[in-house]
């Protein structure tokens, strides 16, 4: 048997972890964000593709996740909105004027909650494109990411630096 493609495919198999990990939201809080971390940080240092992986499966659900308190921060303030409208009809004069001031706040939280509900499918199906492209031992494509984690060949200070300074 040889080795070296075992080894390979073992480093596959922690790449695919790291994008599955993603689901991980299904079955804890924050499982989304564990799992990967604990993978990347465990196999990074020996293991070059998962450092790649799971850089980037991570940088995504950060991404996802600030994405989506964001959303959730709007949709809260949309629901307040609708419940201090006032909405009371004491005329048919005064109802169009009730109605702008619901409407107004509904749409936030419509749009805010399609938007919340269409990140999901994003994450769903970029998990399962890049499980299959680690499968294929190719780079992983996230859309959108903010690189909250470097790649590992960016220029960095070493300890021994910092105490001579």
């Amino acid at each position: 048997m040889n080795t070296a493609a075992t080894h390979h495919h073992g480093d596959r198999t922690w790449s695919i972890l790291c994008h599955l990990g993603g689901l991980g939201l299904f079955a804890l809080p924050l499982g989304h964000l564990i799992i990967p971390a604990v993978i990347w940080f465990a196999r990074r240092d020996t293991d070059p593709e998962v450092r790649e992986h799971g850089r980037v499966s991570l940088n995504f659900q950060l991404t996802l996740t600030l994405i989506a308190f964001v959303l959730l921060v709007i949709i809260a303030i949309g629901g307040i909105l609708m419940m201090i409208s006032g909405f009371t009809i004491e005329g048919v004069d005064h109802l169009f004027s009730a109605l702008g001031r619901v409407i107004g706040p509904f749409l936030i939280v419509a749009v805010a909650a399609s938007a919340l509900a269409l990140m999901g499918l994003l994450n769903l199906v970029l998990i399962v494109v890049n499980t299959v492209r680690a499968y294929d031992g190719r780079a992983p494509e996230y859309w959108p990411v903010i690189s909250f984690f470097k790649p590992e060949s960016a220029p960095q200070v070493g300890l021994e630096d910092r105490s001579s300074q």
